[in-house]
């Protein structure tokens, strides 16, 4: 095992007490591991968001939900997302899951 997979699979299994399969120790998965347990603890919060992995399965698919923000036009709404990752460091592939309304699209 290379000394930074073993690195990662430290950090991982300290984070979370999880260990990783040796088919996914990639450093984007421990990262989206930390990730989720940081959620878990409560050490990362969103103002307005609540945010998790869709399935305990896949790591790399999250779901999120924004609450509209008091004072705003969004006042009382409810917005879901689907989040996609991928192991390389793009962004993520976002799409808003809820029906919404805008003036310029169909």
């Amino acid at each position: 095992m290379s000394s930074v997979r073993a690195y990662d699979q430290r950090v991982c299994s300290r984070a979370c007490g999880a260990e990783l399969t040796a088919s996914k120790q990639g450093k984007r998965y421990v990262q989206m591991l930390e990730e989720k347990c940081r959620f878990e603890k409560g050490e990362a919060v969103i103002e307005y968001a609540s945010v998790g992995v869709a399935s305990e399965d896949n790591y790399y698919h999250w779901t999120a939900t924004i609450f509209g923000p008091d004072g705003t036009l969004w006042e009382g709404g409810i917005f879901n997302l689907d989040l996609v990752f991928d192991d390389n460091d793009s962004p993520a592939k976002a799409r808003f899951a809820t029906k919404m309304f805008h003036p310029h699209s169909t």
